[in-house]
């Protein structure tokens, strides 16, 4: 159900006790009433309750203008049995409702997530309800104890009231059950029934076939509230600006991180839900904003009540060595199981490790290490395989969607219980989000001056979802930092997103490969030289795979990399660092040498597609010497370049990386060829110069003597 009309989904919730024998259903009522007041009061939903209900009061509610297509749960608390349930008329006697024909009422009424039978013997029930399409029931297999029917709804209620999923709270509610009345369900029951009691708790969730995304349902989700109840976050210091282009948003700008509170919701509920498995593999598209949704988002919501460990996969000490690295002590002779149990007995709270940019095992593997997965999955199976010995905490895998099938086949080979989160681009709803988070934040409002006009951030999102391929995140990203920017000239106190300002920027362009133009053009105001001559994209290319993710490199390789550039390569750095092409992950890592990588994800294959197809002198003579240099691989001699060839190469050589050995040999070599072609044609040109003067001077010669034949006297 969708609360896009500003309605509150509404629960159902209905009684009978015509016979007068169950003592404790008023009880019921009355704390299912409180639960659900908090919830009311929370602005999570709206509630109405028929007491002594009868056919035409379920019937009236439903069809009620007020009500119709609101109603996401209806709850029934009363006598039943496997075909009917038992309500009252309008004497106050007992009435029968059948089950087929209410059914198939319930099936026709849209918002209807949950329909709760809180009566014995409603298992028959559940099958009718989900053949009319319900989507979820719960419902009992016989005769059950009327205290206990109490005790199990009302703290069911509780938990749906403070934000939990449907099954999240059913499975609250049979765990209080199991504390209160021991491990043998049939202290559950009725006793003295002639029927025979299981050996099974009474109740049963069940959802129709198709519909087990219902298990996940919950009010926050309903009324678009996600964080609701999840831990507040510790005010701390704002960041200078709200929008941080391209960068991903950190644990410092957790405040002002907005348009993920589903996905932060679920990933929470997963990583600290009881019976839930312990590895987590998030994944998504690159530009989904994985490691933001992780370091901004979920991090600060689990802190309190967790250890968190985040590191992401450090090519050379490989997965595993980065997580001994994480929280194994130096010199411990502890296994990574032991260390991980000793540090949650030391902090007296789960240890939750996250592990991101996973998928670089592929993308980046080690040589030294050709079995670096293999080796962390056979290390991870110490630590779960068994469930009675595993720590509290979990493992999140983050990495790229096109990596699953070899992450998950490798997980299921080594028998690695695990749970899945699939990260969908930004959502319409998660758009908006972004553009008003600041303005709804008291707090955000006082400090940044920010006002959005009405209406814009639903034309934004419109303009953005109209490519159905395009990455939204940081393509919403960079035009809201662009905004601010803009806004904050026009006015530092009070700075204001309107209309006009959106449509000039966006008749600029607000789109990645507009965005990556229109940087490389400031780079050039300053160093168009390096621009022209290709070294900037040679940089830039070099932070990228061939596959077309992410690298990240060292100073000390850009150095090496860049030997011939090294007086320019720390301003070109700085200059793509200020314009948010890169970014310095290691600030945040003490331990981590100075390094860069593209500030996102999503420029890597832009900025494949442009070197591949420049024409500037770096990449022109970079892809003449690497499809030449194959000839000379391994101390082999090949053809040297023509002259032609070598001027390119020559002409390129400031634009593109420094050369390779081989690629050195190659340009050495052509340049002895050359040198050699030159000394043979000086020398023809002087063997040449030498004939024509002799052929000129016996030219001469012979003329003179001619003369002096003519005039010589007889």
């Amino acid at each position: 159900m969708s609360s896009n009309s500003g309605q509150k989904p509404v629960i159902f919730i209905a009684f009978s006790n015509a016979r007068g024998d169950l003592r404790k259903l008023a009880e019921e009522q009355r704390l299912i009433r409180v639960a659900l007041d908090d919830a009311r009061k929370n602005n999570l939903c709206e509630y109405v309750e028929r007491s002594n209900a009868t056919a035409d009061d379920i019937f009236d509610v439903f069809q009620n203008p007020e009500y119709r297509d609101r109603i996401v749960v209806f709850h029934y608390g009363g006598h039943a049995n496997d075909y009917q349930i038992l309500l009252e008329s309008a004497q106050g006697e007992v009435a029968t409702a059948e089950a087929k024909g209410l059914a198939a009422f319930l099936g026709q009424q849209h918002g209807l997530q949950l329909i709760f039978l809180n009566g014995c013997s409603t298992r028959n029930h559940k099958d009718e309800l989900l053949n009319s399409n319900v989507s979820a029931v719960i419902s009992t297999s016989q005769a059950i104890d009327d205290e206990v029917a109490m005790m199990f709804a009302v703290r069911f209620y509780q938990g749906l009231a403070n934000g939990a999923s449907i099954e999240r709270a059913y499975k609250e509610a049979e765990a209080s059950i199991r504390t209160t009345k021991g491990e043998n369900p049939r202290n559950a029951y009725i006793q003295g029934q002639d029927r025979p009691q299981e050996d099974r708790w009474p109740w049963g969730l069940y959802e129709k076939k198709g519909a087990e995304i219902v298990r996940g349902w919950n009010l926050p989700a309903c009324v678009g509230d996600h964080l609701f109840s999840l831990p507040h976050l510790i005010p701390a210091d704002l960041p200078e600006k709200p929008f941080c282009g391209l960068h991903w948003f950190t644990r410092d700008d957790a405040e002002v991180f907005f348009g993920r509170g589903r996905q932060i919701r679920e990933l929470y509920d997963r990583v600290t839900g009881p019976d839930t498995p312990p590895i987590l593999l998030m994944y998504g598209q690159s530009g989904v904003g994985k490691s933001s949704i992780l370091d901004a988002g979920l991090m600060p919501r689990l802190e309190q009540d967790h250890a968190i460990c985040y590191f992401r996969r450090d090519r050379g000490a490989g997965l595993l060595g980065a997580l001994n690295q994480s929280f194994l002590p130096e010199e411990c002779n502890e296994s990574v199981a032991q260390a991980w149990l000793a540090t949650e007995k030391r902090l007296g709270k789960p240890l939750v490790v996250i592990l991101d940019q996973v998928e670089e095992v592929f993308t980046r593997p080690n040589k030294k290490q050709p079995n670096e997965l293999q080796e962390f999955l056979s290390t991870l199976e110490t630590i779960f395989c068994v469930p009675t010995a595993r720590p509290q905490g979990k493992l999140i895998l983050s990495f790229r969607k096109e990596w699953l099938p070899e992450i998950k086949q490798a997980l299921r080979d080594h028998k690695l219980a695990r749970a899945e989160t699939y990260l969908e681009r930004l959502d319409r709803q998660g758009i908006i989000e972004s553009v008003t988070g600041i303005v709804r934040s008291d707090r955000l409002r006082d400090h940044y001056g920010l006002s959005v006009e009405e209406d814009l951030a639903e034309i934004i999102a419109n303009n953005l979802q109209e490519d159905p391929d395009s990455p939204v995140a940081p393509t919403l990203q960079i035009l809201l930092t662009k905004m601010w920017d803009e806004a904050s000239k026009l006015s530092n106190s009070l700075p204001m997103f309107d209309a006009n300002l959106y449509r000039t920027l966006k008749s600029k362009g607000i789109l990645l490969r507009d965005f990556l133009d229109q940087q490389i053009i400031e780079v050039g105001k300053i160093n168009s030289e390096h621009v022209e001559s290709g070294l900037v994209l040679d940089i830039l290319t070099f932070h990228t795979t061939p596959l077309g993710t992410t690298a990240q490199r060292t100073f000390e390789e850009l150095q090496q990399e860049y030997r011939h550039q090294s007086e320019a390569l720390p301003a070109l750095v700085n200059q793509f660092k200020t314009l948010y092409l890169l970014a310095d992950p290691s600030i945040d890592n003490e331990k981590e040498a100075a390094s860069t990588r593209l500030a996102h994800d999503t420029l890597a294959y832009l900025i494949r597609e442009r070197f591949d197809k420049s024409v500037r002198p770096g990449q022109r003579a970079r892809r003449l010497l690497e499809s030449r240099a194959v000839e000379w691989r391994d101390g082999q001699q090949g053809t040297p370049l023509d002259e032609r060839d070598l001027d390119r190469v020559e002409k390129g050589a400031s634009g593109m990386r420094a050369k390779k050995p081989d690629e050195e040999r190659l340009v050495e070599a052509s340049r002895r060829e050359r040198d050699n072609r030159e000394t043979i044609r000086k020398k023809s040109k002087a063997w040449r110069t030498r004939a024509v003067i002799a052929v000129v001077v016996f030219a001469i010669a012979a003329v003179v003597f001619s003369l002096v034949c003519v005039f010589r006297p007889s």
